[in-house]
């Protein structure tokens, strides 16, 4: 299987700040054959763009492709840059915020077929 970020659609999220995240899902979009690995790549603009405290039952990769930020998983915060690449344990709370002047992007990746199966919370949600 071939597939570049250029050949599939943008995907956003507007964050309660106010943050608008991208992305693009390469393995494991939504109707898709099951791949057993979703994996793709997210845009954090610069001037504060961020992922807010979040989990999930899958655990996840980041790798930084471009640009500068800081990554919170459970109570560590780790700078990050281009070639840093991090674990994010099953159900544990992480977060990303770009700090620099050039969009942050990550390449993300879970062991999962597909990624609606995917279930995000967010920290101060209800029911929580």
């Amino acid at each position: 299987m071939h597939i570049h970020p250029d050949d599939v659609d943008d995907e956003s999220w507007e964050s309660r700040a106010g943050s608008r995240i991208t992305w693009r899902t390469l393995l494991g979009r939504d109707g898709s054959a099951p791949a057993g690995l979703t994996s793709g790549v997210a845009d954090l603009p610069p001037g504060g763009g961020r992922l807010e405290l979040h989990r999930h039952d899958p655990p996840e990769v980041y790798h930084v492709l471009a640009g500068t930020g800081v990554v919170t998983v459970g109570t560590d915060h780790y700078d990050v840059r281009p070639g840093s690449t991090l674990l994010i344990p099953s159900s544990t709370w992480h977060a990303i915020h770009n700090t620099g002047a050039e969009v942050l992007r990550l390449f993300y990746c879970f062991p999962v077929d597909h990624f609606g199966d995917v279930v995000y919370e967010y920290a101060g949600d209800p029911g929580r």
